[in-house]
């Protein structure tokens, strides 16, 4: 069985850890990263016997890159004889986006921040990894995933707003779906964690945006709610903190410094491989 997967490093999980965003970069090797660390995608493996997957995940990757990516590498196994049987996508973060931007125009703030570039429209793999494929030499893709960003500080104040936000989110679903329908290739979709807890108008939307919703296949998407699920679709944050009963259990936790653990949010190892094997297996085990 040959199975796709894509997302962000909910799904992508070596080095997952923000070293920026944490202020650590100048103490990446105080930490002891464990090379067992994989995420749920790679435990399918392990699980589901026989079984091939294509990660074609990315950290920080907006929902729009997540599209893209999974139509590039399906399309390429098709044309090389070995259509998926499975496509399964997390879905990230509504506010994340790409641009494409010459480079020559980027604030020098900006510039400096090479860890927001992705010099790739569609991935590439070496040696097991998603890596770069640049465009050409001037053109770069920038990619956002917090709100300190010139670039997209700027965008969001002039340009942007929730309901766009929302509304690239959905119509890169709905591209996908539509694609998947058409390639006739089983698919199942999940959030990294309640991506639409701040709209509160849900299902109550503008017309342009409830006439997407309205054509997304919501069966296919899986959410795990609780009490603080506000908009009825948690992802497997939620199901994560349901299923264990610590955060140690719960979050990752193998990434000591010399005070002790740094607690992060993303899903632990235990975490991963439990969502594997008792939730993703069964989507494909009972279809």
């Amino acid at each position: 069985m040959r199975i796709v997967t894509g997302g962000c490093s909910f799904t992508e999980t070596e080095d997952c850890l923000d070293y920026e965003r944490f202020n650590l970069m100048e103490r990446r090797e105080e930490f002891q990263v464990s090379t067992d660390y994989k995420s749920w995608a790679l435990h399918l493996e392990d699980v589901i016997d026989g079984s091939i997957v294509h990660n074609e995940a990315m950290p920080g990757a907006g929902n729009g890159y997540i599209s893209r990516a999974i139509i590039h590498r399906v399309s390429k196994l098709i044309d090389d004889g070995r259509k998926p049987d499975w496509v399964i996508v997390q879905w990230s973060g509504v506010q994340r986006k790409e641009m494409l931007l010459d480079f020559n125009e980027v604030h020098e703030d900006d510039k400096n921040r090479a860890s927001h570039f992705i010099d790739r429209f569609l991935p590439i793999r070496v040696r097991g990894r998603t890596m770069a494929s640049r465009l050409n030499r001037n053109k770069l893709w920038y990619k956002h995933a917090y709100d300190n960003d010139t670039i997209l500080k700027h965008w969001y104040k002039y340009y942007g707003n929730e309901d766009f936000c929302l509304l690239e989110t959905l119509e890169h679903m709905l591209r996908l779906q539509w694609y998947l329908e058409n390639q006739n290739i089983k698919f199942k979709f999940f959030f990294g964690w309640e991506l639409f807890r701040h709209y509160e108008r849900l299902p109550r939307l503008p017309l342009e945006i409830n006439h997407i919703w309205k054509l997304l296949d919501w069966d296919k998407f899986w959410f795990h709610n609780n009490e603080y699920v506000q908009s009825n679709m948690g992802g497997i944050t939620e199901w994560s903190m349901d299923r264990f009963d610590t955060d140690l259990e719960r979050f990752v936790t193998d990434l000591r410094t010399k005070e002790g653990a740094l607690m992060d949010l993303h899903p632990s190892q235990l975490a991963h491989k439990t969502f594997a094997k008792e939730v993703v297996s069964e989507w494909i085990n009972n279809s």
